[in-house]
């Protein structure tokens, strides 16, 4: 656990004991030294700080504790990371890190992991007043990653080889208006030459029986991803990693769990709301089946912090989608789709109620840690309103043939029967119940068209062709089509209204 935080502790504590000067000194080192070693412990040759002309030289080596703690199943060899930092006017620091690096671990067992970047390029300015970097720029080349782990059960071997050609990442944190250290942060990380190829090697009696093998070669020619983090408690997340580093053992953290949790507490929500965006270009994916491609993806997630109002989303869209000639019967290809957009969320619960529930509860010098008689409190806290609601964005699904548009929300009671609205919009019915009609016996065209004509005649059609159908669930229990109550034919039994 000791060396996870060392250098958002190292940078830390850089900002509250160093004092920015012309020239820097020894004596001056070996005080920055100290001061770490009272939070990483004073293992011998983690960490060293040099002075030189204006700036220190800071090397950080977990190698030590890794040694200390290493068992004959278990290796592992981390790099040293060395950082030349200079004391900047405003109680802030400017870091600089290059270099090649490499690190690598194996259990004798189960896995064996390597990897390298041949050559990256860091610069931060770390400020004192937000607990981490108000900037931060760093580009990395030919980033390698070879990895195989074992069945130790079946014997079976996945080896997989992950190479970055270039990467880059930039990040910048805001103060905001609320003071003590809250920050806006946002970051931007870029990518090109990205290729994830996995193969399985299987025991000669898997390979008789006919178990399938893993064999892919996963390939994107670029993408991006950026993230945005409103009212960031960076100085909170790094005071609660340094207590850890403070209290090593087991018997430590129970001791002093009382301050731990007033840490936890202190810090919440940690933030409010975290959200991202990613972009892909050029997807391709070579298998034993043939060759599957996207030419462009998307992907989004929006996460609340530990707030009364929670809520978590995800979205995800592939474009220009193909697939091996063959994979689909020919009657079905126009159907294949060839994009599809999905993007949903949930909210309408609360996070904070039950967060500050458990904290206060748990025990860590009993089992359970958190005591059971708490899990009838805990429903309640997380809704207050004794449901969530599940929403679906306007989304589709498009092929040669057809264009498949979809949208509603669903409020999912806990004591009762579900009820929202969703509308489906088809434009293409004709097209897909020719494709079906034409599989001759295929039963599972045979089916799906018993299905569309049921449903066709449910739409309701528009002007431009598309068939339409709004569905509504009630409260009673109660499920319409298009205004048809359709409760009998779906075995629904109405509700009494609550009295």
């Amino acid at each position: 656990m000791k060396y996870r935080v060392i250098v958002p502790s190292l940078l830390l504590l850089l900002s509250t004991t160093c004092v920015a000067q012309a020239e820097a000194t020894s004596e001056e080192a070996d005080r920055i030294k100290s001061s770490f070693e009272a939070y990483i412990g004073k293992e011998q040759g983690v960490v060293e700080v040099e002075p030189d002309g204006d700036d220190y030289i800071i090397t950080l080596d977990v190698m030590p504790y890794i040694t200390k703690n290493a068992t004959p199943d278990y290796s592992a060899k981390i790099d040293p990371l060395v950082l030349r930092v200079t004391p900047e006017d405003g109680d802030t620091w400017t870091v600089v890190s290059s270099g090649p690096y490499a690190f690598s671990f194996a259990d004798s067992k189960t896995i064996n992991s390597d990897a390298r970047i041949e050559k990256y390029d860091w610069k931060g300015t770390f400020d004192e007043a937000l607990g981490g970097f108000s900037t931060s720029n760093f580009e990395a080349s030919n980033f390698v990653v070879s990895q195989t782990i074992t069945d130790p059960t079946l014997g079976v071997k996945i080896k997989t080889d992950y190479t970055i050609a270039n990467i880059s990442r930039t990040g910048t944190a805001t103060a905001t208006s609320a003071g003590d250290g809250i920050s806006d942060a946002e970051a931007t990380v870029n990518f090109s030459g990205l290729v994830l190829a996995s193969k399985s090697e299987l025991t000669p009696e898997m390979a008789a029986s006919g178990f399938p093998a893993i064999d892919y070669t996963a390939s994107l020619s670029k993408g991006s991803y950026t993230t945005s983090m409103s009212s960031a408690n960076l100085l909170a997340m790094l005071d609660i990693m340094s207590w850890f580093v403070a209290h090593p053992k087991q018997e430590l953290v129970e001791e002093d769990q009382a301050e731990l949790k007033e840490k936890i507490l202190k810090g919440l929500p940690f933030f409010n709301n975290l959200s991202g965006t990613g972009n892909l270009e050029n997807l391709k994916v070579v298998t034993s089946l043939g060759n599957f491609a996207a030419e462009l993806g998307s992907t989004s997630v929006n996460l609340n912090g530990i707030v009364k109002d929670g809520s978590f989303g995800e979205g995800i869209s592939l474009s220009g989608i193909t697939i091996p000639a063959g994979l689909a019967p020919a009657w079905a290809t126009s159907l294949v789709p060839n994009s599809f957009k999905l993007d949903f969320s949930v909210s309408g619960f609360d996070v904070e109620a039950p967060a500050r529930l458990i904290v206060a509860a748990m025990d860590l010098t009993k089992e359970p840690v958190i005591p059971t008689e708490l899990e009838a409190q805990l429903l309640p806290a997380l809704s207050p309103s004794n449901s969530v609601v599940i929403s679906l964005a306007p989304g589709e699904i498009v092929s040669p043939a057809y264009t498949l548009s979809y949208e509603g929300a669903l409020t999912a009671n806990f004591a009762g029967l579900p009820t929202g609205k969703a509308t489906i919009r088809l434009r293409g019915m004709d097209a897909i119940m020719t494709s079906l009609q034409g599989a001759g016996d295929d039963p599972s065209a045979k089916q799906g068209l018993g299905a569309l004509i049921a449903a066709k005649g449910f739409g309701k059609a528009e002007a431009d062709g598309s068939l339409v159908w709004e569905i509504v669930g009630t409260p009673t229990g109660q499920v319409t089509i298009n205004g048809l109550d359709m409760s009998s034919m779906i075995g629904t039994p109405p509700v009494a209204p609550a009295q």
